[in-house]
């Protein structure tokens, strides 16, 4: 019916006032007409309308404040919970058309907005903070008094950070390689400072720290890239050119020299030439297999190998590998033997597998001294998993060899600088992986080295 605030307030008060208007002209009359007879229940009946008009004029105040108070009390309870942030809970009741009702209407509309609002702000945020945690790069935000507003875990990680160091000085926690100074560096000159530094844990550290403003104040972020592996593989890369370079200059001038000497006169020598061409012939065979181990170690490392799967004896594989190398050892006086149970019974791809162990049946064969053991092994543990080794007295590894001895193209010392191109291993590597195993090694220097792979057992 009242359809604005200012007619559900007026409305009473105008008819209060026309009903005592109508009662003041009512007694007038009357008092004027009959004075003299009914003076005292004039007066009776004047006090009685005085009264009702005084209760009705308290019942409408009443009815008018609890008309404007009772939604003003609901939006402060409402403003309370949306000060503490609770805006699902902060819903005024739309009490109809009126301008509270409107209050109520747009003030609900507000608290969706604002709370869809806040939604998008905290996914976007957690979406940051996950983008920012997931970096491989560590990254450290700091003000222009050099304390830390942010981190992520990888620069905890790369630097063994407490998890509570926002809010503490960089300095005070990262007291060397002059961070805080560089950072300081960079906001003071505006301009982007970089630095080369190693942690004594072998990690190689690249900083850049870039001036910017947030919350109105200069910072600056830090940005650090560990370039290890980066650096590990352009060594990798160095050795491999270095040593494939060395290994196919013996080959190239034994073939040169040989087909000179053949040239000037050797080749009519019925003595001297068939001894160069074995020797071209030899040093063309070393050039195949250097070509053939990087093509096959390529083929491994592409992931599109299938392993062939099938029943084969352990006995008769390892068997088989002694003999093969077999001449060679009986001209160094070393001594062969096998360690496997006849029953010894599984599932793998035999030609991979026997070119595994092949490469570590040479491997042995080239570091073990004159009258020493190669011993060829082979055991199922309790779930059928299946473990092959070679063991060798003689020269052994380093313990900081054994870590690097399967990588790509490494050598562990310069005593094997003349012993291939470093492939051998690595090509052992992938091939345990291809069957879902892996290949590691044991050794005391001096004393022995032992190589194992790792087969599982295939359902």
């Amino acid at each position: 019916m009242f359809k604005t605030l200012r007619a559900r307030i007026l409305w009473p008060i105008l008819i209060t006032v026309l009903i005592a208007c109508v009662c003041a002209a009512v007694l007038i009359i009357a008092y004027i007409k009959y004075q003299h007879e009914l003076s005292n229940y004039i007066v009776a009946i004047v006090f009685s309308i005085m009264l009702c008009v005084a209760l009705a004029t308290t019942l409408i105040t009443l009815s008018v404040a609890n008309t404007v108070v009772k939604p003003i009390k609901r939006l402060r309870d409402v403003s309370a919970k949306m000060s503490e942030g609770q805006f699902a809970q902060a819903v005024l009741e739309e009490t109809g058309k009126d301008e509270i009702g409107e209050i109520s209407t747009h003030f609900n509309e507000m608290g969706r907005n604002l709370q869809k609002t806040i939604n998008i702000a905290q996914s976007e945020q957690k979406k940051l903070e996950a983008i920012i945690n997931k970096m491989a790069d560590g990254l450290i935000l700091i003000d222009d008094n050099s304390c830390i507003q942010l981190i992520n875990k990888s620069a905890r990680k790369i630097f063994n950070m407490p998890s509570q160091s926002v809010g503490q000085e960089l300095n005070k926690i990262l007291p060397e390689y002059e961070i805080a100074s560089i950072a300081q560096s960079a906001i003071s000159e505006n301009n982007e400072r970089e630095r080369h530094f190693d942690l004594p844990s072998g990690r190689s550290i690249h900083l850049i720290a870039v001036p910017l403003m947030f919350d109105e104040r200069k910072g600056a972020l830090l940005l650090f890239q560990d370039l290890s592996e980066v650096h590990s593989l352009q060594t990798i890369k160095r050795d491999f050119l270095a040593n494939l370079a060395h290994d196919m200059r013996t080959p190239i001038a034994t073939i040169k020299a040989s087909a000179e000497t053949l040239s000037e006169g050797a080749l009519k020598d019925e003595v001297a030439a068939p001894i160069f061409l074995e020797h071209i012939d030899s040093a063309a065979d070393k050039m195949a297999q250097i070509v053939d181990e990087i093509i096959d170690l390529s083929h491994l490392e592409s992931g599109e190998v299938q392993v062939q799967w099938e029943e084969m004896s352990a006995a008769s594989l390892l068997n088989d590998i002694s003999k093969g190398i077999r001449n060679a050892a009986e001209r160094k006086n070393i001594n062969l033997s096998v360690e496997v149970k006849p029953d010894f019974v599984f599932q793998a791809d035999s030609g991979r597998l026997k070119q595994a162990l092949n490469n570590l049946a040479h491997n042995a064969l080239k570091f073990t001294d004159e009258s020493g053991s190669i011993i060829f092994k082979a055991r199922q543990d309790i779930g059928l998993n299946n473990v092959f080794s070679v063991y060798n007295t003689g020269q052994g590894l380093n313990a900081k060899d054994i870590e690097r001895v399967f990588e790509r193209f490494y050598k562990a010392d310069k005593s094997r600088a003349n012993s291939g191109t470093g492939l051998g291993l690595a090509i052992v590597k992938h091939i345990a992986s291809l069957h879902g195993g892996r290949a590691w090694a044991n050794s005391i220097y001096d004393e022995y080295a032992e190589f194992f792979i790792f087969i599982p057992h295939y359902n």
